[in-house]
Parts: structure tokens; C-alpha cells; sequence
């Protein structure tokens, strides 16, 4: 796994291995990892869920992600009918440019929990 275009050499001394297409812009720039940073990769992480393990950022290079990201490329709206608007706009928060408007995790968290509240209310008895 180390080997595939998942991980890429950070700028740090030891240039170890990252998981570059989870990882926020700024994480990028200066491995410096916060909750702003985690929210970013939380908001990749959903993603995920919802295109069935899709690669983030398939066809752009790890080289060139950075650059993409700088000038607002983000990830495409899952096509899957369970991506529903509530669910894509709290992923796109979590892509914020500033990651001071970046939500924060007990609001991620609300918000969540509110979504499956009514989106699996047919599951109660």
C-alpha cells in the first residue's frame, strides 16, 4: 500500500510517508495536523463511505494535489442516491479553504446524529 499513489513523501526531515489525498492543504504545506486539519480528512473520510471506497482525487497526481487544491478543486458529489443535500453540504464544510470556518467536531457530530435521526426514522418500532 505504501507503494501506490495513496501515500506521498511529506516535506518534513525524515520525508516519511502521508496520506496525501486525505490530507488538508496546509497538513500539506507544513505537516501541521489540528482539528481543522483531522475535520478536512473526517470530510474525505465520508466521502469515501459514499462513493463505496472510491480514491480521493483518482487521476490527479499526488505531485500536482497540492497546486489543485490551492486554486478550489475538491471532490465530486458522490452520484450514490444516499448522498442526500444535508449529508454533501456537511462534507463540502469540512473542504473550507479557511480552516477556521472549517466545522468543528461536536457540530460535525450534531449534525450527524440529526441526519440519521430522520433519515432512519422507518427503522424504529
Amino acid at each position: 500500500m505504501y507503494g501506490s499513489s495513496y501515500y506521498h513523501n511529506s516535506r518534513s526531515e525524515g520525508g516519511e510517508k502521508v496520506p496525501i489525498r486525505w490530507m488538508a492543504p496546509e497538513s500539506i504545506d507544513t505537516n501541521i495536523y489540528n482539528q481543522t486539519t483531522d475535520v478536512w480528512s473526517f470530510g474525505v473520510t465520508c466521502w469515501e463511505v459514499f462513493t463505496c471506497g472510491r480514491i480521493p482525487y483518482t487521476g490527479v497526481p499526488a505531485m500536482i494535489l497540492l497546486s489543485e487544491l490551492r486554486s478550489g478543486h475538491r471532490l465530486e458529489r458522490p452520484s450514490n442516491v444516499a448522498c442526500s443535500n444535508e449529508m454533501w453540504e456537511m462534507m463540502t464544510s469540512c473542504w473550507l479553504a479557511d480552516p477556521q470556518q472549517r466545522p468543528k467536531f461536536s457540530r460535525l457530530f450534531r449534525k450527524l446524529y440529526n441526519l440519521l435521526d430522520s433519515d432512519c426514522a422507518y427503522l424504529r418500532l
